[in-house]
């Protein structure tokens, strides 16, 4: 499975190829915490790269997909081999 997508969306030259390269993914990923490399994990991003006239030469723009089915909901159904068994989790008063 592919984490995240670095893509250049216009011709390449040496400096472009380096910040959309395997070496340049490496170091930003060593420089994240924890909790960013799981954000990349659920988010899988993609970056388009291309070239401005700004400070650094580049401008990103950044689309998500994102894993799905990892949020648990309180009040579940469970999918059996007799059909929907719905539950809800209600703590009665006494």
């Amino acid at each position: 499975m592919i984490l995240f997508i670095y893509a250049l969306q216009e011709k390449p030259n040496v400096e472009s190829e380096f910040y959309t390269g395997n070496q340049y993914k490496k170091e930003v990923l060593e420089m994240m915490s924890a909790e960013q490399l799981v954000d990349v994990v659920l988010c899988r991003p993609t970056v388009k790269v291309r070239h401005s006239f700004r400070d650094t030469g580049f401008t990103a723009s950044y689309s998500f997909n994102p894993l799905t089915n990892l949020q648990f909901t309180r009040d579940q159904q469970v999918s059996r081999h007799l059909g929907l068994f719905d539950d809800r989790q209600v703590l009665e008063h006494l």
